[in-house]
Order: C-alpha cells, then sequence, then structure tokens
C-alpha cells in the first residue's frame, strides 16, 4: 500500500511541476511577444532567424558603409567645387593681367590677390573630415597633404597616391577619395600653387610687361596648370555624382532586404495571441487540477482507505 501511494504522490509531483512549467513558459512567451525562447521551441524556425539576423547584420553594415561613402564624397565635392570657384577668380585675374594697359601698380594689386586665393586653395586642400583626417593625402590620412618648403620655396606634395575603398555590397567596392597629387601635382607643367606663385612673383616685378617672354612664360605656365587642374578636378566631381547615384540605389536595394529580413524574422518569432491565450487557459486548467488532485493525494495514509 506504502509503494502505490508513493508512486501515486511522485506521478503528482512530476505532473504539478511539468504543469507549472509549461504555464510559466506561455506566460513569457506571452510577456515578450515571442513564441520561440529557446531553440527547442521550434529548430527549423529558430535556423531560419538565425539565418536571416546574420543577413540582416551583413546588410545593415553596408548600409551604414555607404552611408558614410555618401559622407565622405559629399565633403570632398564641396571642397573641390570651392576650388574650381577660387580658380575662376585666378583664371579671371590671368586674362586681366595679360595687357599692357594695367600698371605696375595694378599688376602688385592682382599679384596680392593672387596670393590670397593660393592660401584659400591650399586651405582646401588641406580640409580634414570630422575625425580629423585629411581629405586629400590619399592613405596618409595622418599628414598635411600640401606643404610649403622654406628652403625651396615650392609647395610640396606630402601625401600619397593610395585610394581607400569600402565594400557596400556583396560583391562590389567603393574609392571614398581622391588624393591632391592628382589634381594639384600631376600636370604635363608645373603643378597649380606652384605656377600661380611663380606667376605672383612676375606680377610683382616692375620690369616685366606682358610682352616681355619671361612674362608670357609665366602666364603661360600658370594658364595651363589652371586648366590642367580645373579638367581633373572636373572629373573628379563627376565621378563622385556617378558614385553617389548608384550608391542612392544599391542603398535602396539593402532597404528592401533589410525589410524583407525583419519581415522573416518578425514571421519566425511572432507570437499568435490567440492561440497563445487559448493554451495559456487549457494549460492553467491543468495546473489548477494537478494541484487539487496533489492536495488530495498528500492528505491520503493508510487510516484514511481502512
Amino acid at each position: 500500500m506504502r509503494v502505490a501511494l508513493q508512486n501515486l504522490y511522485v506521478n503528482n509531483i512530476s505532473s504539478l511541476q511539468k504543469s507549472t512549467a509549461d504555464v510559466a513558459v506561455l506566460n513569457q512567451k506571452m510577456a515578450q511577444s515571442e513564441r520561440i525562447l529557446r531553440p527547442s521551441d521550434d529548430p527549423i524556425g529558430t535556423v531560419r532567424i538565425k539565418g536571416s539576423e546574420r543577413n540582416l547584420a551583413q546588410v545593415e553594415q553596408y548600409v551604414k558603409n555607404i552611408d558614410d561613402v555618401s559622407t565622405g564624397l559629399s565633403r570632398a565635392e564641396t571642397y573641390l567645387t570651392a576650388i574650381t570657384d577660387i580658380q575662376q577668380r585666378m583664371r579671371t585675374i590671368a586674362v586681366t593681367t595679360n595687357n599692357d594697359a594695367i600698371s605696375p601698380e595694378d599688376r602688385q594689386g592682382y599679384a596680392e590677390e593672387l596670393s590670397q586665393l593660393i592660401e584659400s586653395v591650399l586651405d582646401n586642400v588641406n580640409a580634414k573630415d570630422s575625425a580629423g583626417n585629411s581629405l586629400f593625402a590619399g592613405n596618409k590620412i595622418d599628414v598635411t597633404p600640401v606643404e610649403l618648403n622654406p628652403v625651396t620655396g615650392r609647395y610640396e606634395y606630402k601625401g600619397d597616391a593610395g585610394e581607400r575603398d569600402v565594400q557596400v555590397s556583396a560583391t562590389s567596392w567603393r574609392t571614398i577619395n581622391t588624393s591632391a597629387d592628382k589634381f594639384l601635382f600631376s600636370t604635363a607643367g608645373d603643378d597649380l600653387l606652384n605656377a600661380a606663385a611663380a606667376y605672383v612673383e612676375v606680377l610683382k616685378n616692375p620690369a616685366l610687361r606682358p610682352a616681355d617672354a619671361a612674362f608670357q612664360t609665366g602666364l603661360t605656365n600658370f594658364q595651363t596648370s589652371m586648366k590642367e587642374s580645373l579638367d581633373t578636378i572636373g572629373n573628379a566631381i563627376t565621378t563622385f555624382g556617378g558614385t553617389q547615384n548608384s550608391l542612392s540605389l544599391l542603398k535602396g536595394s539593402h532597404q528592401q532586404i533589410i525589410l524583407f529580413n525583419n519581415q522573416v524574422i518578425g514571421e519566425a518569432k511572432g507570437l499568435d495571441y490567440a492561440k497563445a491565450s487559448a493554451d495559456f487557459n487549457v494549460k492553467l486548467v491543468a495546473l489548477k487540477a494537478t494541484q487539487k488532485t496533489f492536495a488530495q493525494v498528500t492528505q491520503l495514509s493508510l487510516f484514511n482507505v481502512m
């Protein structure tokens, strides 16, 4: 008799524990609005969720990279556009001063203005991003791209020709920078800054007039450098624009993938509240019944059944 009562007691304990656990799990699922709390709840669904979450994280990183590239290109384009605007004024000075009617004093005034414009170009070339990295120094982001050598009196490029590429999809990368040597120091003749500085000295020399060969040599070098620089900058800005357009389309595609993955994850994790509520009520009734039975079993003894 004692063995039968003990078995009945143990069975009720096991049933009580299971019913309590079932109610607790359903209650937790309803509280978290998720039907899968552990892999064993739905192994196949768990695999789908993990795969979608990995893909989601990867695509979200691509979107972040696209935003970073787009911001960098926009910032670089702003400074390059400023340089082209400055060069338009430089071009006007070059044309205006190539005139015998201009007095030495006037040429001196234009020389002063041209010196200030050179400094403005230099400021834009040496621009930095929000993190303090040089925009136009290639991969040497921690150096000032262009500096005046006090010994030679010439402007020198301190960066390199390196390009920084960022992955924006599983199969594509985008270049996020251009270097000053491409639009200032890669000309067939002299580079822009040194050619401009040399022309400043021509304008400052009262002994030189437009009819003189030395004057024309300085002017020609200056104008050639400006043209080549403007052409290179124009090409860079055009390339930036094309890259921005392609990035915008790619970002839109990524956002659709993000939406799809979130939908898959939501469907896999999502809890059917109506079914969960019904199951909860059933489990709760079963738990109460088990508790009642267990209470009755604990009151049983040999004298109760004699």
